[in-house]
């Protein structure tokens, strides 16, 4: 299976979508605790926090990867990237104990891919390949944040409303050559 990736692009052009948005309800004082649109500000900070902090994780791992353990990479990756779905995290959803979650299943396309990436890692996947294992580890954290992304914007604040499928890159762009 090929799989094809958004790279992290999309998550440098999600950061140049929502920085200036950012700045701007700053500058209207929506920051200001009792603010009509606080709610926005913080919304707004959220996601260019988080996706900073993505690009941040993203650009210093390729210096955890110089170890004889490369499994070691994958671990890091998991672990970051599962801290954002954590039940009492920023995008945990309230539901029944029967109820199949809103975002975590086979009928939502953020999830599907999210599980692409994740099947991307057979137990016989190739660690010693690392420009390649590190490429498929940014694609696993960058289909991981749109996932995120997706369940702030659907269950906590909607502020893309009828532009935030566009802005995500409904079909990843960039097909796998090897």
């Amino acid at each position: 299976m090929m799989l094809a990736y958004f790279s992290t692009e999309l998550l440098k052009e999600l950061l140049d979508y929502y920085l200036p948005r950012y700045r701007l309800a700053e500058e209207r004082g929506f920051a200001v605790q009792g603010s009509k649109y606080a709610w926005l500000y913080d919304e707004l900070r959220l996601r260019v926090s988080t996706i900073q902090q993505a690009l941040l994780f993203l650009d210093s791992l390729p210096k955890f990867m110089e170890c004889e353990d490369n499994s070691k990479s994958m671990q890091y990756v998991v672990s970051y990237t599962s801290a954002l779905f954590a039940p009492d995290g920023a995008s945990s959803v309230d539901r029944g104990q029967d109820d199949v979650h809103p975002y975590f299943n086979d009928g939502n396309p953020y999830w599907l891919d999210f599980q692409e990436a994740v099947d991307n890692f057979p137990t016989d996947y190739d660690l010693s390949n690392l420009p390649l294992f590190y490429v498929d580890l940014c694609e696993y954290v960058v289909r991981a944040i749109r996932l995120y992304l997706q369940i702030r914007e659907g269950s906590f604040h909607a502020i893309d409303k009828g532009k935030f499928e566009t802005i995500m890159h409904a079909n990843a762009p960039v097909r796998n050559a090897g």
